[in-house]
């Protein structure tokens, strides 16, 4: 058996380590968060003036640079904007939820007929 000091440096010596671990973790996580919290993200259809269908409150307007709009319905938020001649979709960074706030800091409205994508950040989760 150990004499009761060699308990007390290895137990020490644990929790060292284990906070080192939780700092690896923190940082990590904070590393993904950042990176996640920009990206592209699909507005919807505007077609002659107004919105089919959009993914932000934003009324019967477009969009607009630097404004920040609400999500409406839950949308991927992407590494890219899609890409032709195929519409090939950008990786998937994560999800902005519903209710979430995000600030425009780019729009393509030439993104396929009508279809409105946006680089986004996301300002409130």
């Amino acid at each position: 058996m150990l004499p009761r000091e060699d308990l007390d440096v290895k137990k020490t010596a644990k929790t060292e380590t284990d906070q080192s671990v939780e700092n690896i973790i923190e940082n990590i996580q904070k590393e993904i968060s950042e990176t996640t919290t920009a990206g592209w993200i699909y507005l919807g259809t505007f077609k002659e003036g107004k919105w089919q269908k959009a993914t932000i409150e934003v009324g019967n307007q477009m969009a607009e640079i630097g404004a920040a709009y609400q999500i409406m319905d839950d949308v991927y938020l992407r590494n890219k904007k899609p890409a032709f001649p195929l519409y090939k979709l950008g990786q998937i960074l994560g999800v902005v939820k519903v209710g979430e706030t995000i600030k425009i800091m780019e729009i393509d409205e030439d993104v396929g007929k009508n279809r409105v994508w946006a680089k986004v950040a996301i300002t409130s989760r």
